[in-house]
């Protein structure tokens, strides 16, 4: 496509919106550093569930070859040799922060769409103002009033503000942690740098296809045949495609259509094979799923329960799982433990020592929306009343203040953390010290 032809194309489809991404760095280690400053400037990791993998590293870590998802098993030598410092996930700490974070960035722009804990998608459209200074007194206002150093990338829709993004971390020296892409010719040159996975949603296999397409560029993947690409892999790569050339396709998602699936699991500190240990485990994950369902207002249609046996177990390797269809869609609680103890009676197998439970929602239908089927069981009486009143007292009072007996006492004792820090925020009792 020539020069001339680009460019009239790209002014008719061209989205007039402005759409920028702001991403905490090293997210995790920043909450961390926050309550503890001796770790400035120092390698610090922080560990997933059970100590056994990297999920976030400091730019200290990073340039000692840390890589993501790393073994917690093969850090020993650097913990020995060159003072890297472990930390167990913090995860009551780290939402504390992230609502602090987000009220930080949403009074400074004209909309805010959390995307994760530590990344949000910003509305700048109309704001008639130089968008890199912007994005640089975004930076300032977050790093005064939470703490945590962050990167803004800003474009025409989140596809290209993702990417404008990792431009900020990639050449974070040069542009200050803040990149504003508004001119198309500078987002093709950009795109000629990126690889392809570095593209928002383009995941390692996807990449694999497209790599034997010859599409190995961020560029090549914005040229490439979106109708084409659609038929191969579907809506969500061809709304990338156009994303990529500066259509407006990926918009909030708050069209009122409720999660398909939602799962709680855990792996165990240990191998076991007590069936009262699973059952405990899963009448937890029940509950927690409970809550959520019912902050999010959507009814469970199925649910399925899985077990995965330990790698050392000799009477299976497979995978266990159960899956039940209700009669009446429901979040309450005590439906939700019954039906998974069920799953969990059908899945169990004696003699295998298990390393991780979990249950599902596979099917959820929103609440307001549903109609009782008239052959169907009736609902348990006051349900409603009696869930509500329980998650009243859980959030005033702290989870787990009221619970069902099949539940574990504390979902926490299932997690070995080793390396855990103080929850600064959330516990007289571990509140930080002056000195």
């Amino acid at each position: 496509m020539g020069g001339s032809s680009l460019e009239s194309t790209q002014a008719e489809t061209r989205s007039p919106e402005i759409v920028g991404l702001v991403d905490g760095h090293c997210y995790y280690v920043s909450c961390h550093r926050l309550f503890e400053p001796r770790l400035d400037g120092r390698p610090v990791v922080v560990l997933s569930n059970n100590d056994s993998a990297v999920v976030s590293r400091s730019d200290e870590a990073k340039a000692l070859g840390v890589k993501m998802s790393q073994p917690r098993s093969e850090l020993e030598p650097l913990v020995r040799h060159h003072g890297l410092i472990l930390r167990s996930s913090n995860y009551t700490l780290y939402q504390d922060i992230h609502q602090r974070f987000m009220r930080a960035i949403g009074s400074m722009v004209a909309g805010l769409d959390p995307y994760s804990v530590d990344e949000a998608f910003i509305l700048l459209t109309g704001m008639n103002c130089d968008l890199s200074e912007l994005g640089t007194s975004i930076q300032r206002h977050v790093l005064k009033a939470v703490g945590i150093p962050v990167g803004v990338g800003i474009s025409r829709n989140r596809t290209t503000a993702k990417l404008a993004n990792w431009a900020s971390k990639k050449w974070k020296r040069q542009t200050k942690s803040v990149v504003a892409l508004t001119e198309y010719e500078r987002l093709r040159k950009l795109m000629a740098l990126a690889e392809v996975g570095d593209v928002w949603g383009i995941g390692s296999r996807l990449t694999e296809h497209l790599n034997s397409y010859g599409i190995h560029t961020a560029l090549q993947l914005a040229d490439a045949d979106a109708a084409k690409m659609r038929r191969r892999h579907g809506v969500g790569l061809a709304r990338t495609i156009r994303e990529l050339n500066w259509e407006y396709c990926i918009g909030p998602d708050n069209d009122g259509s409720p999660r398909k699936s939602m799962t709680c699991s855990r792996t165990f500190p240990s191998p076991t094979s007590a069936f009262s240990d699973l059952s405990s485990s899963l009448a937890s994950f029940a509950a927690n799923i409970g809550r959520k369902l019912r902050r999010e207002g959507i009814l469970a249609a199925a649910v399925r329960v899985f077990l995965q046996p330990a790698r050392a177990s000799i009477m299976t390797s497979r995978v266990k799982s159960e899956t039940i269809e209700l009669l009446s869609p429901t979040n309450d609680t005590r439906v939700l433990i019954e039906v998974a103890l069920i799953c969990l009676r059908s899945s169990y197998q004696e003699g295998v020592t298990w390393i991780r439970a979990g249950l599902m929602v596979v099917e959820a239908i929103p609440e307001q929306h549903y109609t009782p089927d008239l052959f169907a069981p009736r609902a348990r009486p006051r349900s409603r009343e009696l869930m509500k009143a329980m998650d009243l007292i859980n959030r005033s009072s702290g989870e787990g203040t009221i619970r069902f007996g099949a539940e574990r006492r504390n979902l926490a004792q299932m997690i070995r953390r080793q390396y855990l820090s103080n929850r600064f925020t959330t516990s007289w009792t571990e509140l930080p010290e002056a000195t």
